[in-house]
C-alpha cells in the first residue's frame, strides 16, 4: 500500500487526486458541471423569489385583528382614541367598534354592519343611536400590511353636509 502523509498507508480520502464535494457545494458544481442545468438554474432562482414575494403578502392580507386610531372630534375638539375588532371568517368581515365615554357621554360597543373585504379594500357602517336620533358612520379604506387607510364618513350636523375626515388606523393590541 503506497504510504500516505507521515508514512502512514493512504486511506480513501488521502487520495492525490481532485478532491469531491459535498453537500451544498457539490450541488452547485454539479449544476453549473452543464450550460442546460447552468440555465434551467438561473431560470428558477429568479421565478421562485416572484413567487414568494406575490404570495407572502396575499397571505398575511386580513383585515382580522384589533384596529386603533385616533378619530378627531367635531370642529377642532379633541380627538377620542378609538378601537375596532375584526374578524374575517368564511369570507365575511364582521366586527364591532369598541364603546367609550366621553363625561356624561357614554358610547356602547357597537357591532359593524354593511361589511366587505375584497382585493385590500375594507367598508363598513357603523349605526349609532343618540336618544331619539340614529345615524350611519361609514368607514372605508385599503388595508395594507398592518395599516389602514381610508376615510370615515359623519353625517352633517342638523341634516347638513356630510362630513369625511382622514382614517389611518394601526394594527395593535
Amino acid at each position: 500500500m503506497p504510504a500516505g502523509p507521515a508514512g502512514r498507508p493512504r486511506r480513501g480520502g488521502d487520495s492525490p487526486g481532485p478532491r469531491k464535494t459535498s453537500g451544498r457545494t457539490g450541488r452547485l458544481a454539479s449544476a453549473l458541471s452543464s450550460p442546460m442545468k447552468t440555465l434551467r438554474l438561473l431560470l428558477a432562482a429568479p421565478v421562485a423569489a416572484f413567487v414568494l414575494a406575490v404570495s407572502a403578502p396575499a397571505a398575511e392580507a386580513t383585515p382580522a385583528g384589533t384596529w386603533k386610531w385616533t378619530q378627531p372630534g367635531r370642529g377642532g375638539a379633541a380627538g377620542v382614541e378609538r378601537t375596532l375588532q375584526l374578524e374575517l371568517k368564511d369570507g365575511a368581515l364582521g366586527g364591532q367598534l369598541l364603546g367609550w365615554q366621553a363625561g356624561e357621554m357614554r358610547i356602547p360597543d357597537t357591532p359593524i354592519s354593511a361589511a366587505s373585504f375584497k382585493d385590500g379594500a375594507i367598508a363598513f357602517n357603523v349605526e349609532l343611536t343618540f336618544g331619539d336620533n340614529k345615524f350611519v358612520v361609514k368607514y372605508a379604506g385599503k388595508l395594507e400590511g398592518d395599516t389602514i387607510k381610508g376615510q370615515i364618513e359623519r353625517p352633517g350636523f342638523n341634516g347638513g353636509e356630510p362630513t369625511k375626515t382622514d382614517w389611518l388606523a394601526k394594527r395593535g393590541n
